[in-house]
């Protein structure tokens, strides 16, 4: 079997190609080497293709409000809340990367076990922002967070309102 890369030197080398010198070998760019000859074609030179479009930037800015938040009496679960407000914020700009529009309320229903973890954290119905990927997202951020005791488990309502 004749390789096409041997193919081409061999045409070169007796004088088939214009322009070259009988006697002389011309490996065009287009050969391969025999590991490669193996393999699917080598891609088109960079040269040949127009340059791939510059990743957008992040998305920055918007805010996320935090309303009066609804829990079991004595149980202040808003300083976790609080502390995890910078991660809901790059949820909400990761979210507005795919759907620059968005903005409004979501309500969190948080449910938090007898020793503080986060167990569930869904949307609760009735928001204007419908956006999965960001509840998900918010979901593992306040997951992260470690929140106090409540006595037994707790299930916190949390608004939230996200802006531009």
């Amino acid at each position: 079997m004749v390789r096409w890369s041997a193919w081409m030197v061999v045409l070169a080398g007796t004088g088939g190609c214009a322009g070259a010198a009988p006697g002389t070998s011309t490996v065009t760019p287009s050969s391969t080497t025999s590991s490669e000859a193996d393999a699917a074609p080598a891609p088109a030179s960079a040269s040949a293709s127009a340059p791939a479009p510059a990743p957008a930037p992040p998305v920055t800015g918007g805010s996320v409000l935090i309303g009066d938040i609804v829990a079991p009496p004595s149980f202040d679960p808003k300083p976790a809340i609080v502390s995890a407000k910078s991660e809901l914020l790059a949820c909400y700009n990761k979210a507005r990367q795919a759907t620059p529009s968005l903005h409004g309320r979501l309500t969190l229903r948080i449910n938090v076990n007898e020793t503080g973890k986060v167990m569930l954290v869904d949307a609760a119905p009735g928001g204007s922002v419908d956006d999965p990927a960001l509840v998900a997202c918010l979901s593992d951020a306040l997951k992260a967070v470690t929140f106090p005791k409540p006595a037994g488990l707790a299930t916190v309502s949390a608004p939230l309102v996200f802006r531009q």
